[in-house]
């Protein structure tokens, strides 16, 4: 493989394996839902008032973070988003004794998310061939629909609905820091192949 095929399926792998991981996050909450009404005390209407409060705060930072985007690197986009819906995601398991609190919190996780998309199709189209670029946004958004049978599959598996979420955090957690890593390292080689 020539360097540029190489740079194309490193970009195109990480995204889709980050991708998967926020597809996975946004989908935990309907997949955990009867353990938390079985097991946690929790009402439908509960649930539905967080799922609706996640949803206001995703659309409104598609708003922000898409002007955002076009004047921070898009590497700290994905990161900061990542990063920051991993925590999120984990406070909203902890604080789930304050209700009013998790709402707010788990709604933040969509405003982190929603700082995902745009940065990573941002980061394809410039640093890859328009064949490859092609090619690496169809693996994500393919990825994307492996991530509620992904987030289906913990829930079934792992008996504790808080411990699904702290699972998804970690997985949040290391993609952030291996599109950050990932990200600087790329640019550093490109950067020294040019001398």
């Amino acid at each position: 493989m020539n360097s540029k095929v190489k740079n194309a399926v490193l970009i195109g792998t990480l995204c889709s394996v980050s991708y998967l991981a926020v597809y996975f996050a946004r989908n935990i909450l309907s997949t955990v839902t009867p353990q938390m009404i079985s097991g946690g005390g929790f009402t439908t209407e509960y649930i539905g008032k967080v799922s609706s409060i996640y949803f206001i705060f995703y659309a409104v930072g598609q708003l922000i973070n898409g002007a955002i985007g076009d004047k921070i690197k898009a590497r700290y986009m994905i990161s900061i988003g990542l990063l920051m819906a991993g925590v999120t995601n984990l406070m909203f398991s902890v604080l789930s004794g304050y209700p009013s609190a998790a709402m707010i919190i788990y709604g933040m996780t969509g405003f982190f998310l929603s700082m995902i998309y745009g940065p990573m199709t941002k980061v394809v189209a410039e640093n890859t061939e328009p064949i490859y670029a092609t090619r690496c946004s169809l693996g994500y958004t393919f990825a994307s629909f492996f991530g509620s049978p992904t987030a289906g599959l913990a829930a079934a598996l792992i008996p504790k609905w808080q411990s699904v979420f702290a699972l998804s955090s970690i997985i949040l957690f290391i993609m952030a820091a291996a599109s950050f890593f990932f990200f600087i390292s790329q640019f550093f080689t490109v950067f020294l192949l040019c001398f």
